[in-house]
């Protein structure tokens, strides 16, 4: 969202690739070098258009469009973490800990299935 006016049509860019970046606890990151950054790091391009209707349909499809994969991507790191810390309870002898954790990662994974169902239909 822009700072200066509170529309959306606003995009921060990578200096790197040059790609969409999002903000993730007000820090600029790039999803496709997976390269946060800092404010005080490297030069940012604030592009700010206004046309059309703000927020419309073609704005939301190209966001949604960024966004499921982000997603995908983003559920699936945590669900590695999830394995990782279920293992180090299994160590730790807390097996109900880590039947739980699994659990979780069984659920990620089927949001996982989901969202590229509702990935594939919309570039289908």
């Amino acid at each position: 969202m822009c700072e200066y006016c509170g529309c959306d049509h606003t995009s921060l860019r990578c200096p790197k690739c040059g790609g969409a970046m999002i903000l993730i606890n007000n820090r600029p990151v790039c999803p496709s070098c997976d390269n946060p950054h800092t404010a005080g790091e490297g030069h940012h391009h604030h592009e700010h258009h206004h046309s059309g209707e703000p927020g419309g349909k073609s704005d939301k499809l190209a966001r949604l469009r960024f966004l499921l994969p982000y997603w995908i991507e983003h559920n699936a790191e945590h669900a590695s973490k999830f394995r990782e810390w279920a293992a180090e309870a299994r160590g730790m002898k807390l097996d109900s800990v880590a039947a739980h954790i699994d659990e979780a990662v069984e659920m990620i994974e089927a949001c996982n299935k989901a969202l590229n169902k509702a990935l594939e239909a919309l570039e289908g």
